[in-house]
């Protein structure tokens, strides 16, 4: 399988208030959610049904690609 590796990643917090600067609410991340998006999801949801796959993708060289690489079963 060839397709994107897309990590989507949710940054959840509460809302503190508003910024000085302009309409913008300041807010305090209490966590963040990495989940597998694009080709890379569907590759995940065929390895968890039991289908053998062979992914194929390209990654940058950012914080992205790193987690991606730590946390991908090979």
């Amino acid at each position: 399988m060839i397709g994107d590796a897309i990590l989507d990643m949710y940054a959840y917090g509460e809302a503190t208030g508003l910024a000085l600067e302009g309409p913008t609410m300041l807010v305090m991340e209490e966590k963040t959610e990495h989940v597998w998006g694009g080709a890379s999801n569907v590759a995940k949801n065929l390895l968890e049904l039991g289908a053998k796959v062979t992914f194929v993708t390209s990654l940058g060289e950012d914080s992205e690609a790193e987690y991606y690489e730590k946390h991908i079963d090979k």
